[in-house]
This record gives C-alpha cells, sequence and structure tokens, in this order.
C-alpha cells in the first residue's frame, strides 16, 4: 500500500484523535482516584448502603477490589506530591505508572522518577520501583536492583 499525502493526513489527524482520547482518559482516572478518596475520608459509601469503599466501587462500578485500593492509595499520594497529580491530570502517565512511582517519590525525586516513568514500560518501572527506596533517585534504584540480581 503506497501512503499519499491524504492517507498520511488521515492518518495524522486519527493519532491526534487517539492521543487526546487517551489523555482524557488519565484525567478521568486521576478523578476518580480523587472522588474514591472523599468517598472513603467522608465514609459515603455507607450512606449508599455499602460497608467498604471495595464492594461499593465492586458493586456500583464494576471496579475490582484491587483497583480500587490502588487508586484510593494513588490519591493519598497526590494530594502530597502536586507533580504526580499534574502527570495524571494531563495524561502524561497513566494511573498504572503512577502507582508505581507513588510508591518511591518524595516531592524532590518526583521530576526524575515522572520522566523515566514516561520512557519505560510498566514492567520496566515496577520492577524499579519494587527495588527503590522512598526518595531513591532512579540511579539508586537501577543499582538496587542490580545488586539484588546479583545475588540470584
Amino acid at each position: 500500500m503506497v501512503t499519499t499525502p491524504a492517507r498520511l493526513a488521515t492518518a495524522s489527524h486519527l493519532h491526534d484523535a487517539i492521543t487526546h482520547a487517551v489523555r482524557r482518559k488519565r484525567a478521568a482516572d486521576h478523578d476518580l482516584a480523587l472522588l474514591l478518596r472523599r468517598c472513603v475520608d467522608e465514609l459515603l459509601y455507607r450512606d449508599l448502603g455499602y460497608i467498604s469503599i471495595t464492594q461499593y466501587a465492586e458493586q456500583a462500578h464494576s471496579l475490582g477490589p484491587s483497583k480500587t485500593r490502588a487508586l484510593v492509595r494513588l490519591a493519598d499520594t497526590m494530594q502530597h506530591i502536586p507533580d504526580l497529580a499534574d502527570a495524571v491530570r494531563d495524561g502524561v502517565i497513566p494511573w498504572t505508572k503512577a502507582r508505581e512511582v507513588a510508591r518511591v517519590i518524595t516531592p524532590t525525586s518526583a521530576a526524575e522518577w515522572l520522566d523515566h516513568a514516561q520512557t519505560v514500560s510498566n514492567r520496566e518501572l515496577e520492577s524499579l520501583a519494587r527495588h527503590a527506596l522512598t526518595g531513591d533517585t532512579v540511579a539508586q534504584a537501577e543499582a538496587r536492583r542490580h545488586a539484588s540480581d546479583d545475588l540470584h
């Protein structure tokens, strides 16, 4: 198939539309995390007849318990690290990468981790975060991971 200027223009337009849709979805995940956190903070799920936030999220919205708990934890971290909240709200990284970064970042390390999160896969980021200590730089986390790999 030959790529004509018209096809290229159509493909480019479609790419832009998809990129915009993905960013909107990521922004919705940001909002969902904050809304779930509020529901927990104010125990509003009880007013709706549920005994827990996970029961409410699962029965009312088909959200699994682990995703619900992860989003609530993410909201906690976003409240303390504005750069993380901005990255999720602006669609720079998906909530799944934000979840991993939230385990280790501090306000001073946020920019480096968020930049790194944009360049690696979820699996790579998960592995790195698993070996990091809170406040580690990316390089420190990589060194810990390599040291751990050398032991095995």
